[in-house]
């Protein structure tokens, strides 16, 4: 289909003063200048949006308002409760902004300040209430969900680590000595998920054992690329 010329479909880029927060259209054709964003609206840096563009004089920077949010990086971010004024607002764990979550002022004045809530980006609606800022379980939602990122992992990587042998046989690697014989103790805590490194002393010499990963890893397979991701 054709876009009317009324209308303008690109990427959005946030620039911050001592103000304020400004964004910008950076169209997806090339343009002399980027459009800047009139209107209050919540955007994330490298939304593609499609927005109407506004009449102006010459000479002065293009406008347009956003009519729709097309796609987001994020869908899925932190919101932190916070009181300014005795007035309880959730703000970007992330950037600091406010997220114009539609929710009572009981409700949230209910809960305790530093409250971390899951919140879809897309749609600006809290998912779930983690806890608070100071609880040591929600590190790694804070991670996760300000990055992106997942914790479980996809049934294409369990199947390439289920495929891999749990005993090695040594007639496979000529060009490696094998000292699987000496005693070698684990130098990893009890409680640590991957025992990748290991100590042996004979009196004379200190043998280090380290995990060759590369060797279970190949270049551009499923797992590494899981890895750079």
């Amino acid at each position: 289909f054709k876009l009317k010329d009324e209308f303008i479909i690109g990427y959005i880029d946030a620039v911050e003063n001592k103000k304020e927060k400004i964004y910008f259209l950076r169209p997806l054709k090339e343009s002399k200048k980027d459009y800047k964003i009139l209107g209050r609206i919540y955007l994330c840096d490298n939304d593609l949006v499609i927005a109407r563009k506004k009449s102006q004089r010459k000479e002065k920077r293009p406008k347009a308002v956003i009519i729709k949010i097309l796609k987001r990086d994020n869908t899925k971010g932190i919101g932190i409760l916070k009181k300014i004024k005795n007035n309880p607002k959730i703000y970007s764990l992330k950037n600091g902004e406010i997220l114009p979550i539609k929710v009572s002022q009981k409700s949230l004045n209910a809960l305790p300040l530093n409250c971390l809530f899951e919140v879809d980006l897309s749609n600006l609606k809290i998912l779930n209430v983690l806890g608070t800022l100071d609880e040591a379980k929600n590190d790694l939602p804070i991670v996760l969900l300000t990055h992106n990122k997942v914790e479980s992992f996809s049934d294409d990587i369990l199947s390439f680590c289920n495929s891999c042998r749990s005993e090695i046989d040594s007639s496979y690697y000529p060009n490696r000595i094998d000292l699987s014989h000496l005693p070698f103790i684990s130098i990893d805590p009890d409680d640590a998920k991957d025992f990748d490194d290991a100590l042996y002393f004979d009196g004379n010499y200190l043998y280090v054992a380290i995990a060759d990963v590369s060797h279970y890893v190949p270049p551009d397979s499923t797992i590494d690329k899981e890895a750079l991701n």
